[in-house]
C-alpha cells in the first residue's frame, strides 16, 4: 500500500484472534490474498518497498521484497522456527516493555511504541453499577474457566454476562449467567461495554491486552491479572489486580493462572464498591488511555517514518 508516498506491505501472518465473535479472517481468506499479491510482485525486483511490517510474526518469503523489515509482534504466539529470523531484522516494535525486554535478551533491535485500542466510552449509556461483563470471544486464554467457576461458586452474586464464541465451549447453564454465543454487533457491545460497571478480565496471557485496554477506555472497574503484560496497563488506583498462583511458558511468553480466592475476593471489592470510588478508579483508568492513545499515536509515527527514512 501507499501511505504519504511511502511503500510499505502490512503482512498478516496468521488468522486475526477476534476478542468478541464480530468478524474472522480465515486462514483459507489469508492464503487466497497472498496468493493474488505474490502473483502481483514476486515478478518484480526485489526491494521494491521501503518497507516491511509484519504484525504478530514474519513470512521469510517476503524478507526480501524491502528494503527494511519490522515487526509488531504477540511475544506468546511467535513461531519458534522464525526465532532465528529474529535478530536479522531491522527493528522489533514492541507493545510493552515485557515485550521489549524479551526481544531484546534475544539479540533484537527494539523500539517501544505501545499500541492501542477503539476508544469505547459512551456517556450516555447508563451505568448500572452490579452488572458485570466477561469478554471471551474467541480467545482459550481469557481466564475464563475461572470467570465461570467464580459465578458456579456464588449464585446469589449479581448476574454475569459473558460473550464468547460459539465454537469455544458449550453454553454455560447457570441461573445467574447471560451466555452470548451469537455474534455481537459494534453498537451492542459499546452499550455492554458502558452499562456493565464491572469488567472481569483475569487473563492468562496478552500481546498486549485489548479487552483490557477497551475496558480502561470505557472507564469500567476492570479486574485485571497482577503479571505482565496485562499489569503494565492495569495498575493499582485505576483497577483491581488479581494475583497468581502459578505460570507456565508460552512461546516468548507465558501463560499465567490467577488465584481462584484472590479472584474472588477482588469481584466482591468491586461490587462492593462506593458511586465515588468507582468513579475515581473509571477516570484514573480513562486517564491513562487517553495518555497512552497519544503516546502511541505519537511513537508510532516517530518510529515508521525513521525507518523508511533509513531504508532511503
Amino acid at each position: 500500500m501507499r501511505l504519504q508516498g511511502i511503500r510499505v506491505t502490512v503482512t498478516l501472518t496468521a488468522a486475526p484472534r477476534d476478542t468478541r465473535g464480530i468478524a474472522r479472517f480465515t486462514n483459507k481468506h489469508l492464503a487466497h490474498v497472498r496468493s493474488v499479491v505474490a502473483a502481483r510482485y514476486h515478478s518484480r525486483p526485489s526491494r521494491q518497498f521501503d518497507l516491511n511490517l509484519f504484525l504478530e510474526d514474519i513470512k521469510p518469503v517476503w524478507l526480501p521484497c524491502a528494503r527494511r523489515n519490522a515487526l509488531i509482534p504477540n511475544q506468546e504466539w511467535v513461531r519458534s522456527k522464525h526465532r532465528p529470523l529474529l535478530p536479522s531484522l531491522d527493528a522489533v516494535l514492541c507493545k510493552t516493555v515485557h515485550a521489549q525486554d524479551i526481544f531484546r535478551k534475544l539479540g533484537c533491535l527494539t523500539e517501544y511504541v505501545s499500541f492501542t485500542c477503539l476508544d469505547r466510552f459512551d456517556p450516555a449509556v447508563p451505568r448500572v453499577p452490579l452488572r458485570v461483563l466477561h469478554l471471551a470471544g474467541d480467545s482459550p486464554v481469557k481466564g475464563t474457566g475461572a470467570v465461570i467457576d467464580l459465578w458456579r461458586d456464588h449464585p446469589e452474586w449479581p448476574r454475569l454476562t459473558l460473550v464468547q464464541s460459539r465454537r469455544m465451549a458449550p453454553r454455560v447453564a447457570l441461573p445467574n449467567v447471560d451466555h452470548i454465543t451469537r455474534r455481537v454487533d459494534d453498537g451492542e457491545l459499546l452499550r455492554m461495554q458502558n452499562a456493565h460497571a464491572v469488567h472481569l478480565c483475569p487473563s492468562e496471557a496478552e500481546g498486549f491486552g485489548l479487552s483490557i485496554a477497551e475496558a480502561l477506555s470505557a472507564g469500567a472497574v476492570a479486574v485485571v491479572t497482577d503479571a505482565p503484560p496485562m499489569n503494565e496497563l492495569a495498575a493499582p488506583g485505576r483497577a483491581l489486580m488479581v494475583a497468581c498462583s502459578h505460570s507456565e511458558p508460552m512461546g516468548l511468553g507465558a501463560r499465567y493462572q490467577v488465584n481462584p480466592r484472590a479472584l474472588e475476593q477482588k469481584t466482591v471489592e468491586a461490587l462492593a464498591m462506593l458511586a465515588d470510588e468507582r468513579q475515581r478508579m473509571g477516570a484514573n483508568a480513562r486517564a491513562w488511555f487517553v495518555e497512552n492513545d497519544a503516546f502511541f499515536r505519537r511513537r508510532f509515527t516517530e518510529v515508521m517514518s525513521g525507518l523508511v527514512s533509513a531504508s532511503a
